[in-house]
């Protein structure tokens, strides 16, 4: 959320991990409507269609009139829920196709203007969020495949500057550059067992947030190559299972399905690698599918050594997954049968409803914590003294639940933020998040070992959902790989997926 820290937009670079273009462009639309939920979707609707779009001129390049790869992309549930959103990664996705596509018609039409703005497209694409600065080895990769004029590539000089311009505002603004820190936080995290569990997470999401690779693989199979591709895949994803740590966790049938998600996924990748490994050794001269190939096998490493897995990161990998798979389809004349046809019908209907159901779902979960501040309000707690544990307040703070506190509770002596409850006078009551909708889950750590504090339960709110996207306890990980390798879930009965305690505080003696 932008907006739930207001400072950091001006005092402090180190809170906001990306460039502030979108905070720019939702300034104004929050000053003219204030930050109603439903005008700042609205303006977000232009990103969408302008990722739509892009992905239909890019198909156009690659696979002829098809439709399929943009249909793929608009139906994923990766793209529904996101689409709704507010998030960064819809813009990313709509400038970074946008850039693409405007880049791949100046090469191919050997046209400056269009180059030239390609430069300016990619410099904004990195503004939004640093992740646009893949663009710039893309880029580079599809002229030197494509370009008739060597030069072509100096155009690129143009986003690097833009970046370079942007790094030298925040030395001299703020004598810190927010992308090393970025960077250098994100290294930092490494290590075997965070790569390998990330490596788990993407080859779970790739098929789990498309869904359509699921329907196409069986399509595949008629090539022998790919046939013994998919015979490795299968022991391979069974050999993941024999790390206990790790999947102890998972019932039999969640086990099940992140099977079928890896060996789809495992076995899509490994095509990629035979297409590059095939044209490195001159056996074919298909540059489409070389330039799709690296695309996807490039944005893969970056999401799982640089970022950490997640639904909206994976989005990215999509656009040269759905054209790489079309021309495949193409090679071994698959599409032109009857029963592909109905699959394809079958397929993206069945994955519009799965879509709808989550992004549904994702809209009900995203409330949780502004209706948990209002239920304090409706319940007379507005001019009570009320305390949050401080690990809640600060964790949750990215999550909206400080934005909310602070709407709904502008005076801010109606709550403390507390490190200790040795000294209580009046009705105190502590707030405390209980359950594993995020890590800062169990009773509070505030009142824990403290013997002269006595904790009455008065009221307890909670948040039930068939729909799991975000949850611990249910290994539902859709906006990061540290709460689950399963994308999502969906239960018959409705699960409680989050639950605040409200607590008496009264002296001991």
């Amino acid at each position: 959320i932008f907006f739930s820290v207001p400072s950091s937009f001006s005092t402090n670079p180190k809170l906001f991990s990306n460039p502030r273009l979108m905070g720019y462009y939702y300034a104004p639309i929050i000053r003219l409507f204030g930050e109603k939920e439903a005008w700042l979707h609205i303006f977000n609707l232009p990103f969408s269609l302008l990722a739509i779009s892009s992905m239909f001129f890019i198909s156009l390049r690659f696979t002829g009139k098809s439709l399929l790869p943009t249909l793929w992309l608009v139906v994923s549930p990766a793209f529904i829920i996101m689409s709704h959103s507010i998030m960064l990664d819809i813009p990313l996705l709509g400038f970074f196709l946008f850039s693409m596509i405007v880049f791949i018609n100046g090469i191919d039409s050997s046209n400056n203007k269009l180059l030239l703005l390609s430069g300016v497209l990619a410099g904004i694409t990195i503004l939004i969020k640093y992740s646009g600065l893949l663009l710039i080895p893309l880029m580079l990769i599809y002229a030197l495949l494509f370009s008739k004029k060597r030069c072509s590539f100096l155009f690129l000089f143009i986003p690097l500057a833009i970046f370079f311009l942007w790094g030298a505002h925040n030395l001299i603004c703020y004598k810190k550059f927010g992308f090393t820190q970025v960077l250098g936080m994100r290294l930092n995290l490494w290590s075997w067992q965070v790569i390998a569990h990330r490596m788990l997470a993407c080859f779970s999401f790739i098929s789990g947030t498309s869904i359509a690779g699921l329907f196409i693989v069986p399509f595949l199979l008629r090539n022998k190559s790919n046939f013994c591709l998919f015979l490795i895949s299968l022991p391979v994803c069974l050999c993941f299972f024999l790390c206990k740590d790790i999947f102890s966790e998972y019932s039999i049938l969640e086990k099940s399905f992140l099977l079928l998600f890896f060996v789809a996924s495992v076995f899509l990748t490994l095509t990629m690698f035979k297409t590059i490994f095939l044209f490195f050794l001159k056996k074919t001269r298909d540059k489409d599918k070389l330039f799709l190939s690296l695309w996807f096998i490039m944005l893969l490493f970056f999401t799982i050594f640089i970022q950490f897995v997640a639904a909206r990161f994976v989005l990215l990998l999509f656009p040269p997954l759905f054209l790489y798979l079309h021309n495949e389809l193409v090679d071994f004349k698959a599409h032109s049968s009857n029963f592909f046809k109905k699959m394809v019908i079958f397929s993206i209907s069945i994955t519009f409803i799965i879509s709808t159901v989550l992004a549904v779902g994702d809209y009900f979960f995203a409330e949780i914590y502004r209706n948990f501040t209002r239920f304090l309000k409706e319940e007379s707690f507005v001019n009570k003294k009320i305390y949050f544990c401080p690990q809640a307040y600060s964790y949750y703070d990215a999550w909206g639940y400080a934005y909310y506190l602070n709407k709904y509770y502008p005076e801010k002596e109606n709550y403390k933020i507390i490190k200790s409850l040795d000294k209580i006078d009046g009705d105190v009551f502590f707030v405390s998040p209980s359950n594993l909708t995020l890590p800062i889950g169990f009773e509070d750590k505030c009142t824990a070992d403290n013997s002269t504090i006595r904790k009455i339960l008065i009221a307890q709110y909670n948040y039930d959902n068939n729909v799991i996207m975000h949850n611990m306890k249910y290994q539902a990980g859709f906006y990061s790989d540290d709460w689950g390798l399963l994308p999502f879930r969906v239960s018959l009965q409705g699960k409680t997926i989050e639950r605040f305690s409200i607590y008496k505080l009264i002296p001991n003696g």
